[in-house]
């Protein structure tokens, strides 16, 4: 059972998390000289470029990739890379103009989203536990967000909403791969060579980006996007497509405490709240039922 672990799964997952949140920050640094799309394409590219000698160093997962590969799992990474590079884009639109907890804050209606499609395309139980966790987070995060207060969001924060639509089918498309026992290295390699696709007219212009602190800003955030999310596809193991969609509502914690260490945004009592109910809605569904 790939469900046998869940403690597992989600300390992998918070690992990845942690990531996948530096490289945001990383990204919001960059986009001050380049454009998000170029961001986009360094992501995918330098992820996959640091990946590929670890894949092909191993022949079963060599062997995964050239012979075990049927046409409709070829068409599913395909369909997963490009949900991610979708998705990564319109949240780098997102924190570009505004504070990377805010913006995640809007992405996390994703666990609702998953929980319904994860329902209808992996037959996963529509657990009332699972449901309870994600409208609680949602509320955590609405407290974080808090609409209608005096924030003053870019308009761009509604990109962050075409992040969770495409990062809803990302994770459940994940979940799926794991189901399939395609290896993780493999799984995540496939998504960032995929990924790259959408960006590639992109390349030329990313490639006159000069400066050697950008370059390493730009590999960095590649470095750690193959380790986050290799991390979260390995979760996937571990834990069900809506589990992980919940837990990932505690990247607005870790947003908040990074965004307050590099960019002096020092989370308010109304965050910590936020943070508070976030954190024991992940307790709540990662409790065994008991009886």
């Amino acid at each position: 059972m790939t469900t046998a672990r869940p403690t597992l799964g989600a300390f992998v997952l918070l690992g990845g998390i942690v990531c996948v949140a530096l490289m945001d920050a990383v990204a919001k640094i960059l986009s001050a000289d380049v454009p998000v799309v170029e961001i986009t394409w360094a992501r995918f590219f330098f992820h996959g470029i640091l990946m590929t000698p670890f894949v092909l160093m191993s022949a079963a997962d060599r062997k995964a990739i050239f012979i075990r590969q049927s046409p409709k799992a070829w068409g599913l990474h395909l369909l997963r890379g490009l949900l991610l590079s979708v998705a990564s884009l319109c949240f780098f639109i997102a924190i570009k103009q505004n504070p990377v907890p805010d913006s995640l804050a809007v992405f996390f209606i994703c666990p609702l989203i998953v929980i319904v499609i994860a329902r209808i395309f992996l037959g996963e139980a529509f657990s009332r536990r699972l449901f309870i966790a994600a409208g609680c987070g949602l509320i955590g995060v609405l407290i974080v967000l808090r609409p209608g207060g005096d924030t003053g969001y870019h308009w761009t924060i509604i990109f962050a909403l075409g992040t969770a639509i495409c990062f809803s089918g990302y994770i459940v498309l994940a979940r799926f791969a794991s189901l399939n026992k395609t290896p993780v290295m493999v799984t995540s390699w496939l998504t960032a060579v995929f990924a790259l696709l959408p960006t590639l007219p992109f390349m030329a212009a990313a490639l006159t980006t000069s400066g050697v602190r950008l370059w390493l800003m730009m590999i960095t955030i590649g470095l750690l996007s193959a380790l986050g999310h290799t991390l979260i596809i390995y979760s996937c193991r571990h834990l069900t497509a809506s589990s992980v969609a919940i837990l990932q509502y505690a990247e607005v914690g870790v947003a908040a405490i990074i965004s307050w260490f590099v960019f002096s945004h020092f989370p308010d009592e109304w965050v910590w709240l936020g943070v508070i109910i976030i954190a024991c809605a992940n307790i709540y569904a990662l409790r065994k039922k008991r009886g």
